[in-house]
C-alpha cells in the first residue's frame, strides 16, 4: 500500500506541478507539507486525551487526513530536491495499517526545519 500512496502522492504532484505551482520551491512545498504535519500531531495529540471514544476515533480520522494532504506537496518538494524523499517515504506509510504513533517521531524529524518549539 505505501508504494501505491507514494505514486498517488507523486502523480497528484505532477498535476499541481501544472496548476500554479510550477514556480514555488521545494522549501515552501515542504512548509506546506509540514503545516498538515503538525495540524495532524495535533489532531492526533487530541485523540489520546479525547473524552470519548467517539471523539478519539473522529480526531485519529482526521489526524489521518491531514497526513495525507501532506502527501502531494511532499511530493512536489521531493521533485524539486530530493532531500524531501524521506518525508514522503514516511508520509506514503500512513494507512490504516499502519499508527501515526509509530510515525509522528519520523515526521517530527522530517518537519523539524519548520517546528515554532525551541
Amino acid at each position: 500500500m505505501g508504494r501505491v500512496a507514494l505514486l498517488a502522492g507523486l502523480s497528484a504532484g505532477a498535476l499541481l506541478s501544472g496548476c500554479g505551482q510550477s514556480g514555488t520551491s521545494s522549501v515552501a512545498l515542504a512548509r506546506t507539507a509540514c503545516g498538515y504535519v503538525a495540524k495532524s500531531i495535533v489532531l492526533f495529540d487530541s485523540s489520546q486525551h479525547a473524552a470519548s471514544h467517539q471523539v478519539a476515533t473522529s480526531d485519529r480520522a482526521a489526524a489521518l487526513t491531514q497526513l495525507r494532504l501532506a502527501l502531494a506537496p511532499a511530493g512536489l518538494a521531493a521533485a524539486r530536491n530530493p532531500s524531501w524523499d524521506p518525508l514522503v517515504t514516511t508520509l506514503s506509510e500512513t494507512s490504516d495499517q499502519i499508527p501515526e504513533s509509530s510515525l509522528i517521531h519520523a515526521l517530527t524529524r522530517q518537519c523539524a526545519p519548520f517546528s515554532s518549539s525551541p
